[in-house]
């Protein structure tokens, strides 16, 4: 069997402005044209054709977060579903992860914290975080080097619903990540 995989990671804004003045037009666009692209394999130093720029796994998981409580990840038993089986993976290495939260109240934020026992506080320069995702919003992780090593003592981080609701919502919060790296 034979596992090939192409991961493109584009993070960025672009805008277009324009303004008309009798019959002239004057545009302007940019963005920052940001993209990475990684290919299967285990980007392990240790191993002959060594690529930083390798992932052997890929997952995007969605779920509900009900209002006041908090969803933990834990890096080292993240399940996943394809081609009609599903497994846990063991991450060794996070490369990139960007968490959507997908609620639309105005006060459905979503604290992310890496705090307590065995908490992944390389997300965050080895702090604890508290990190706020307000509605619509994202949180994105970028690593392409693969430093933020998962480990027993390092696996764990938290998402806090905050929301209590309002005349529109319940306070659920739907959200959804993709995350890629390395297992082990």
């Amino acid at each position: 069997m034979t596992i090939t995989s192409t991961n493109t990671v584009t993070t960025d804004i672009s805008y277009t402005v324009s303004q008309t003045t009798g019959n002239t037009q004057q545009s302007e666009n940019d963005s920052l044209g940001y993209g990475v692209v990684y290919t299967q394999g285990t980007g392990n130093p240790s191993v002959s054709g060594y690529s930083s720029s390798q992932v052997n796994a890929q997952v995007k998981n969605t779920g509900v977060i009900p209002s006041g409580s908090t969803f933990i990840i834990d890096f080292e038993s993240i399940t996943k579903t394809t081609f009609n089986a599903s497994y846990t993976l063991n991450m060794k290495e996070i490369k990139q992860f960007i968490f959507y939260n997908e609620a639309t109240g105005t006060s459905d934020a979503v604290l992310i914290r890496a705090t307590g026992t065995s908490a992944i506080t390389g997300m965050f320069n080895g702090e604890t975080g508290n990190y706020k995702v307000n509605p619509y919003g994202s949180f994105v992780y970028s690593n392409f080097y693969g430093d933020n090593d998962v480990s027993s003592t390092h696996r764990y981080l938290h998402f806090v619903n905050t929301s209590t609701g309002d005349s529109n919502t319940s306070g659920d919060i739907n959200y959804s990540y993709i995350l890629i790296g390395v297992t082990g």
